[in-house]
């Protein structure tokens, strides 16, 4: 069942991309080399920068679409109310960040107004949001 929602919403293909694991070396070598005042990696053959194409390709995300945008509210009450909304129960909740369950997989607050309405998650360009996420978070 949850395959099929994922699926609907074009989240299945991240939903198995899963945990890079044993690359540790690979991504301390990449977090030397990030540049935030430019936004790129500075390798040996010059300076490579993360392109919208290249999340769309590696997470399957759309890049088209609605922005990712709008009001948020990440109290303890709001996300208790969506949580039993949208999920049908109650969340375990950690400051601003909702877990669905007691597993690794989680998300912010912020973005429980967009996940309502499962036939409308799609048309948002999650691909965008996910890389100025990205950008942001290594700045």
């Amino acid at each position: 069942m949850v395959e099929n929602y994922l699926r609907a919403t074009r989240f299945y293909h991240v939903s198995r991309i899963g945990v890079i694991r044993g690359f540790h070396p690979m991504l301390a070598a990449l977090v030397e080399r990030w540049r935030p005042e430019t936004h790129t990696f500075v390798l040996l053959v010059g300076e490579v920068t993360v392109t919208l194409k290249d999340v769309a390709h590696i997470f399957g995300l759309s890049i088209d679409g609605e922005p990712v945008s709008g009001w948020t509210d990440s109290s303890s009450d709001f996300v208790q109310s969506q949580g039993i909304t949208i999920f049908g129960r109650e969340p375990s909740v950690s400051r601003s960040t909702l877990f669905t369950d007691n597993s690794t997989a989680y998300t912010h607050a912020k973005y429980l107004p967009l996940l309502r309405d499962f036939e409308r998650i799609h048309t948002y360009s999650w691909g965008s949001t996910c890389l100025a996420y990205f950008a942001y978070s290594l700045h």
